[in-house]
């Protein structure tokens, strides 16, 4: 049987009202969301599929990005770990987050595997296809080491930790599993 969980609304404004002195770290797979804009007005001659023609592009923090994004929009002081590559979608992604007023002294760069991307090409407010840029095997000792000495960085003043998985490398199966079973591991970046 499930309880309901009953707030009052002095309590629930107390708690808004603290939100903002909260440091909260985000653990997990970073990555760009790109969207390419556009209207569809012919079909290609080479293949029949739609040829979009571009009217903007426009990039967010996305994966746990986005939930950094969402810690900060609601007043909290968020701090991300995770790897990016070391590319130019890396640096738009710090740029993202430098508006957002994050420190990414924590996100650790990875020269062997590109910046998690996802590019979504829209055509009148449809989704025609999605291409991901990624690696999905799990990081390296030598990643491994670096995120867990940002992880204890991080933990330094936090007030609560969000792990945000996408399967993307950083956290995965055999760490989960791992952790299940009680088995050490540090594939995921944590003893």
């Amino acid at each position: 049987m499930t309880r309901a969980l009953h707030l009052d609304p002095a309590r629930i404004l107390d708690i808004s009202n603290g939100f903002g002195a909260q440091r909260i770290v985000v653990l997990g797979d970073l990555m760009l969301d790109r969207f390419i804009w556009g209207a569809v007005r012919r079909i290609s001659p080479e293949a029949p599929v739609p040829v979009v023609e571009v009217d903007r592009e426009s990039q967010h923090l996305g994966g746990a990005g986005n939930v950094v994004a969402n810690v900060v929009a609601l007043g909290a002081h968020a701090r991300p770990v995770g790897v990016t590559g070391d590319d130019a979608n890396a640096d738009l992604l710090d740029a993202e987050f430098r508006l957002a007023g994050v420190d990414t002294t924590t996100v650790v760069r990875d020269a062997t595997r590109p910046t998690t991307t996802k590019t979504r090409i829209i055509a009148h407010s449809q989704q025609v296809v999605r291409a991901d840029r990624e690696r999905r095997h799990p990081v390296s000792a030598d990643i491994a080491d670096a995120l867990l000495e940002a992880f204890a960085v991080a933990l330094d003043d936090a007030s609560a930790v969000v792990v945000s998985d996408y399967d993307r490398g950083l956290l995965g199966g055999d760490a989960r599993a791992s952790a299940r079973n009680g088995a050490p591991t540090r594939r995921c970046g944590l003893p």
